[in-house]
């Protein structure tokens, strides 16, 4: 079965839960922007931190995925790189909840960065200093 989030869904993921959270402008949908890869959503910790969590669509779920995050772990105490701490659900570390929605295997949780997404700024035409970059 396919997850489908609302807004307040709750799921376990490693011990944590973590809710859905509510767009600020659409009231009761899920904050999320979907792509032509991936559909990403806010989730927030029981701690109050909030979270991404990227759900690709099957096209794109792929082992290869959880080798990528690998990589970036070691850039994630670097200035400006907290993104890089994620993880990725499997069918090995995520059992019971890639079984029950499919289409959460290989899905990456990342710590939820606030600004303007890197699309919206490559489709604004803005220029970057070297510093800034």
């Amino acid at each position: 079965m396919d997850f489908r989030p609302t807004v307040g869904a709750v799921l376990s993921i490693n011990n944590m839960k973590y809710k859905f959270t509510e767009h600020p402008v659409a009231i009761g949908m899920p904050y999320g922007q979907s792509g032509r890869r991936a559909t990403v959503y806010q989730i927030v910790d029981e701690n109050g931190k909030f979270y991404a969590i990227k759900i690709f669509t099957q096209a794109f779920r792929d082992p290869r995925i959880a080798d990528g995050v690998e990589l970036l772990k070691p850039y994630a105490e670097m200035p400006g790189l907290a993104v890089c701490e994620r993880f990725v659900l499997t069918p090995q570390n995520s059992p019971e909840l890639i079984d029950e929605f499919e289409n959460l295997n290989y899905s990456v949780v990342m710590p939820w960065i606030y600004g303007e997404t890197w699309q919206e700024f490559l489709l604004g035409g803005k220029s970057m200093a070297g510093e800034q970059s």
